[in-house]
């Protein structure tokens, strides 16, 4: 305070040149404003008092600006402060020189403290006396339009009023920002519906007629994408969102802020004005628009997630239980969409919401206590179990008792599901054994009922792993432990440990031999060539022998086995993957009733197996058995000889599951790997098998959809030795193998296939390529797209006419024309030319629509007619642009089908005539 008033008086002192002479100084004047002690707070407006009347307020508007920015700083220091800018505003000599204080004030507005939104929102009216409603409108132009919307309605701007769209002119002061202190003190704010809005319109003085075009802008929201991830940066965001990591802090006023900018930057403005309104059913509403969308909304959720599950925390933080149920009834479903895209948690993403996850589990309403605890069981498919433990280890220090017994029973069930040993659970022993020291009696219940699982796996070992303890604690286990040999001995489960122990004999015994056997088994069946058509029976040979099978001790079914493989570590999941295998052979028995319990899980299954392919094989690479990498293909194997269990099998994990083969069938270093050449043949066969028994649609979209470059993040690892287009090429070439594999035999197979969605790959496909791209890779013979139209030429082929019945999924009525509609036609007229198709109406026709449609009665339009209208539809596709080339090639195509036609046009016929000469150099 002696430094402060030395610094006031130096500048009485000095005058107007203190403020050359003492750069800096003023910065850290204002940085005592927000001490928490009055007295200081006052010295340093005294200071200020005194630099002011020295150098005038212009000089000293940058350091403030920086001040009011300042996130630190106490609620009543910033009050002070903008009572005091209030005080010396009007003095200064030039107006504008206040206007960069807007923007800091500006935020202050939703600040959570009533005072300091008041003392702002008086000093931001002072700026408005002296600069004029135009000079604050343009100073404020290119603010968030969520906090442009507030500003204007707190100043009565109607300058930028004209510049907000009417859906963010009703977020007004309902939009306050929720408080720290448990989000709580939150009022009501407007609803959607159309009485409310006019009752609100009208009360800020707004035509009641304006309330009529906000509704109707609030329709024409309704046509546009619910996501926008067009300038979305998740890297970027998670960076700037800076977390605790493991330990759960309240939102921070500026966290708030952040999340609001990119809420409403990326999510269409009807949902984001309903997910941050203060009123629940509002938000109820908005997750309800997100629910419905998020089956065909996967790509844009994924990235989107980290704004999402920043929104989920602040929801969690809140009192409001109708509100805190919708959102725990969404989040499952989000996560069974993530598992169902194979898609991991980032760190970031888990920093963002585990910890509230984890603290707010502890609920005071039971229900909230169940759900929570279910989703953080679900947790694991989305993150892996040794990564999601310190998250609930630290719950265990949490300050409420509730979420320290959930956190200690979820401990408790990892271990009786997943085993002691995974994801190091043993060392984590300690942390729940001390507990049984706590007053809190049902916390040490929690405890002991947690040891007592952790000895029915580890027997008299798990005094090893609980530290230390006090002759009290070592009482209460040891009774508890002789209770839990009780319980087991009446449930004929065995004694304590003996799984854990017979599991490691297993092992130890028979792990090596396994391996023998299955190598011998995968080389036996295999022999031959790679794309042989003769090794596909391979039912005969099983990959794992049925005495072998039975002898296994590890886990309980195979539900327990699938379980086991889904953690993702490739020793472990060796004992689940032989327990399955014994299933699945068991499944092909016409008396067992296994199959139809195996196909419920057939997809979840074959998504765990793909996530295993990467992870086994890179585990070998790193100096390992290949045991694992053999384990993984046989259990495929042997799914994808059942073919109901293939045809179970969902498109996107047939996506990941083809994709991950493919891209191993090119690693050089699979060779050099322990049995590479074994492996490699493997991978041959079940890429075979895979195309022989899955779903032949849903084989054929996966692969047009992989003749696009592949994502370099997908590769295995760098090859110095090839480019990164060299690698696509020979990946793109794989692929055209299977292609042409599938295509072969359409003939005998065209009515076992969904011809729409087919095609509508093909169109996908088409116009991403663009006319332009589609000329240059014709001219250079590209094999993907050659693929491409040899598959739409077998399915017109096969199914004629007909075909242009099958188009429900093309936006046929799209100007300009898709180009499959184009190639369609080339090929009816090619095929009906060449005397391999019936035309069964005109072959330039231009209407779409079912086949019914396409298939005229001869009699009732001549054959003049006809070549009208051929002539027409040519015509009219040589004046396009981008079908101008097969408009001429068609037109070339009528003059050799009818000869008596005369082009009359100079240019036309010269062009006919250079293609004439083109096809018979060809």
């Amino acid at each position: 305070m002696a430094t402060l008033s030395s610094i006031g008086v130096l500048a009485s002192a000095m005058g107007p040149s203190v403020e050359k002479s003492s750069k800096g100084i003023l910065a850290d004047v204002l940085k005592c404003i927000g001490d928490n002690k009055k007295h200081m707070r006052e010295c340093t407006l005294t200071a200020l008092d005194s630099w002011v009347a020295a150098t005038q307020l212009d000089k000293m508007v940058p350091y403030i600006a920086v001040a009011l920015g300042d996130q630190k700083s106490g609620s009543e220091g910033r009050k002070d402060l903008f009572d005091w800018l209030s005080k010396h505003v009007s003095k200064m000599s030039d107006p504008a020189e206040a206007l960069p204080l807007l923007k800091p004030s500006a935020s202050s507005l939703m600040d959570k403290s009533s005072e300091v939104r008041k003392a702002a929102e008086t000093f931001m009216n002072e700026v408005l006396k002296i600069c004029g409603q135009a000079a604050v409108a343009k100073n404020l132009r290119d603010l968030p339009s969520p906090t442009m919307a507030i500003v204007a309605e707190r100043l009565k701007l109607s300058s930028v009023h004209e510049g907000i769209s009417d859906s963010v002119k009703t977020v007004t002061t309902s939009m306050s920002l929720p408080s720290k202190g448990g989000l709580k003190n939150i009022k009501p704010g407007l609803n959607d519906r159309s009485s409310n809005v006019g009752k609100a319109a009208s009360q800020r003085g707004v035509p009641a007629r304006a309330s009529v075009t906000m509704i109707s802008s609030q329709d024409s929201l309704q046509s546009q994408a619910l996501f926008n991830i067009k300038d979305s940066n998740k890297e970027d965001r998670e960076r700037r969102v800076l977390v605790r990591k493991f330990k759960f802090e309240e939102p921070r006023r500026e966290q708030i802020d952040e999340l609001k900018v990119d809420l409403f930057k990326h999510f269409r403005e009807d949902v984001s004005l309903r997910l941050w309104n203060s009123d629940f059913k509002r938000q109820i509403d908005g997750i309800e628009l997100l629910q419905k969308a998020l089956p065909s909304s996967g790509k844009e959720v994924v990235e989107l997630l980290d704004i999402l599950l920043r929104w989920f925390v602040l929801r969690f933080c809140e009192s409001n239980t109708t509100c805190l149920l919708k959102v725990l009834d969404f989040l499952p479903e989000l996560f069974d969409g993530l598992k169902d895209q194979s898609y991991m948690l980032t760190e970031a993403e888990a920093a963002i919401f585990l910890p509230c996850l984890i603290e707010k589990s502890g609920h005071n309403i039971e229900k909230v206590r169940e759900k929570m605890g279910e989703l953080i069981k679900q947790m694991i498919n989305i993150y892996s179990l040794p990564k999601l433990l310190p998250y609930i280890l630290e719950g265990l220090r949490s300050k409420n008792n509730r979420t320290r017994i959930e956190c200690v029973d979820i401990i408790g069930y990892f271990m009786d599901h997943n085993g002691t040993e995974v994801g190091g659970l043993l060392k984590n022993l300690p942390s729940v054994a001390a507990l049984t020291a706590e007053r809190d009696g049902e916390i040490r219940k929690a405890a002991l009922n947690t040891l007592a699982t952790a000895y029915k796996n580890l027997g008299d070992d798990v005094w090893r792993y609980v530290g230390k303890l006090s002759d009290a604690q070592r009482s209460m286990l040891d009774d508890r432990f002789k209770w839990k040999a009780r319980e087991m001995d009446k449930r004929r489960e065995g004694r304590p440990g003996d799984a854990r122990a017979a599991l490691r004999r297993s092992v130890r015994e028979n792990g090596s031999d396994v391996a023998e056997q299955s190598g011998e088994l995968v080389s036996r069946s295999m022999a031959g060539s790679m794309m042989s058509r003769e090794n596909f029976g391979y039912a005969d040979a099983h990959t794992v022998p049925r005495q072998m099978a039975a002898a296994v001790t590890g886990p309980a079914d195979w539900r327990e086995a699938l379980d086991i493989v889904a953690l993702g570590l490739p020793e472990q999941s060796v004992e689940g993957m032989k327990v399955i295998c014994h299933e699945l052979t068991q499944a092909v028995d016409p008396e067992s009733s296994a199959l139809d319990d195996l196909i419920k899980e057939a997809d979840r299954l074959v998504s765990c197996l793909s996530v295993m392919v990467p992870k086994t094989f890179n585990f070998s690479l790193s100096g390992a058995s290949s045991r694992s990498c053999k384990y993984v293909l046989n259990t495929l194997m042997q799914t994808f000889q059942i073919k109901r269990l293939a045809h179970a099998v969902k498109e996107g994990t047939l996506d990941n599951l083809i994709t991950e083969l493919l891209l191993w069938l090119l690693d050089e270093r699979v060779p050099l790997m322990d049995d590479g050449s074994q492996l490699l043949k493997a991978l041959n066969v079940l890429m075979l098998k895979i195309l022989d028994n899955a779903e032949r649609t849903s084989s054929f979209v996966v692969l047009i959809n992989l003749l696009r470059p592949l994502d370099p993040s997908r590769w295995p690892s760098p090859t110095p030795s090839e480019s990164l287009a060299v690698k696509n090429q020979k990946f793109s070439d794989l692929v055209v193998k299977c292609l042409i594999k599938l295509t072969k035999v359409l003939q005998s197979t065209i009515y076992e296939v969904d011809l729409d969605r087919i095609l509508q790959s093909v169109h996908i496909y088409l116009q991403e390529l663009g006319m332009e791209e589609i000329r240059r890779r014709a001219g250079a013979d590209d094999k993907p797209l050659r693929m491409v139209k040899t598959v739409l030429h077998e399915l017109v082929k096969l199914r004629g006419t007909a075909i242009k019945g099958h188009l429900s999924m093309v936006p046929i009525d799209a100007e300009p024309q898709p180009i499959i509609l184009a190639y369609i036609d080339l090929n009816l007229q090619t095929l009906a030319a060449a005397r391999m198709l019936t035309p069964s109406g005109p072959m330039g026709q231009t209407h779409w629509g079912d086949a019914a449609s396409n298939t005229p009665n001869p009699s009732i339009h001549s054959t003049d007619a006809q070549l009208k209208q051929e002539l027409a539809a040519v015509f009219k596709k040589i004046g396009d642009k981008q079908t101008c080339t097969i408009g001429l090639y068609e037109l070339y195509r009528i003059t050799q089908l009818y000869p008596k036609v005369l082009i009359y046009s100079l240019s036309f016929r010269m062009q006919v005539k250079h293609l004439e000469r083109t096809s018979e150099m060809g």
